[in-house]
């Protein structure tokens, strides 16, 4: 009986020792790097992704948005971001349709109002659209 109650001792020191000292988390893959930083394949640049969807814009709406993205001025500035941002968003939303510079311009405006309800909004509109994507096989 006392030869069972030392291995049942020595079994728990072994167990105690092992998980206090030993690898308690599997190896994660870290993504390789190129030289650039990036990890490899294919990544969406926001802005690069804007800048192409404003070539094909008439000259008119070119304008228009050019005019909303230079309207923050002096003064208070931060209100003036957030309302240019919010009008960036609908800018892209109603006028050309397109939900990923919607979706940007409004997680902006939310950033910079910094309330609970605008972020909650905010990621409401991105899980939505989510939803809505199918997965795409490489």
């Amino acid at each position: 009986m006392k030869k069972q109650f030392i291995l049942a001792g020595a079994g728990l020191f072994l167990v105690s020792i092992l998980f206090f000292f030993g690898r308690t988390t599997s190896n994660k893959k870290v993504a390789t790097t190129t030289e650039e930083g990036k990890t490899p394949g294919k990544t969406f640049d926001i802005q690069q992704y804007i800048v192409q969807e404003k070539a094909k814009l008439s000259p008119d709406r070119v304008v228009l948005l050019s005019k909303l993205e230079n309207s923050v001025s002096r003064g208070d500035v931060l209100s003036q971001q957030i309302k240019a941002n919010e009008a960036l968003a609908n800018f892209w939303k109603d006028s050309v349709n397109l939900y990923e510079p919607y979706a940007f311009y409004t997680s902006l405006a939310s950033k910079l109002v910094n309330s609970e309800k605008n972020l909650t909004f905010a990621a409401r509109i991105f899980l939505g659209n989510l939803r809505g994507e199918r997965m795409r096989q490489n």
